[in-house]
């Protein structure tokens, strides 16, 4: 009797799949659609509300580590910069066979004394080619007084025409960034022969005959230097006094 029961009841159930929907059915099932949408799209917009909150917060976190990193990569640039203070590179210096670094010394205080004519006692505390396996490498030396430094640098003028030359030393980063000014330097002059332009550290001050004072800085989001603004005038990214100008 079970079975029976229950073969009647499937058989219901079939006709009742297989009877056309009417109307009235359709009404029923698009108000249960209705319902369930209404029921639904509260919590869809919920969760996309949380996820577009979450990405925020993300973005934020992402921001203030890049801003981080990029102010630990500046003072760690300002640092190595303030270590090099006192060095100063010589080019053109010529170079022995298996030279020693008291020669390398002898020679770089020979320049000072007969090139640069400073007769004062100039105490050097290291000094050392770049490249000792290049002939005629630069020449790195560290002076025991940044004031003995400053003043050497300052008579490099009187080697402008000969082969050997004086320049400070920078940070790699810095080095790019005044290649880029000094660039813009040579550009700059042959547009105007009358002018003054001079490398302050990151900066290119140009002084033209009519008075008007431009300041040039190397912007590495657009990768080119541009004009500085009186606004964004807040001095150099580090305390050197780098005011030679270069050729």
């Amino acid at each position: 009797m079970a079975t029976r029961g229950a073969t009647m009841k499937e058989l219901q159930l079939n006709a009742d799949i297989t009877k056309p929907a009417t109307q009235g059915d359709i009404r029923k099932i698009l108000e249960r659609i209705d319902k369930l949408g209404s029921e639904i799209n509260p919590r869809l917009d919920k969760i996309e509300n949380k996820l577009a909150e979450l990405e925020e917060q993300v973005d934020d976190h992402r921001q203030a580590n890049i801003e981080e990193i990029e102010s630990l990569k500046a003072s760690m640039e300002k640092l190595e910069n303030q270590s090099r203070r006192n060095n100063l590179i010589f080019k053109g210096i010529p170079q022995k066979d298996n030279e020693k670094w008291e020669e390398t010394e002898k020679m770089v205080l020979k320049c000072i004394r007969n090139d640069l004519k400073i007769q004062d006692e100039i105490q050097i505390e290291r000094v050392h080619r770049l490249n000792t396996k290049a002939k005629g490498s630069r020449i790195i030396a560290r002076f025991a007084k940044y004031k003995d430094k400053q003043r050497i640098l300052k008579n490099a003028l009187k080697l402008k025409g000969s082969r050997i030359s004086i320049s400070e030393d920078f940070a790699p980063k810095t080095r790019i960034i005044r290649s880029k000014l000094l660039a813009k330097r040579r550009e700059i002059i042959n547009e105007n022969e009358n002018c003054s332009a001079k490398l302050r550290y990151d900066r290119l001050v140009v002084t033209y005959s009519y008075g008007v004072v431009e300041t040039f800085i190397f912007n590495e989001k657009k990768n080119k230097v541009v004009k500085q603004q009186d606004k964004a005038k807040e001095g150099s990214r580090y305390n050197g006094s780098s005011e030679v100008a270069e050729e």
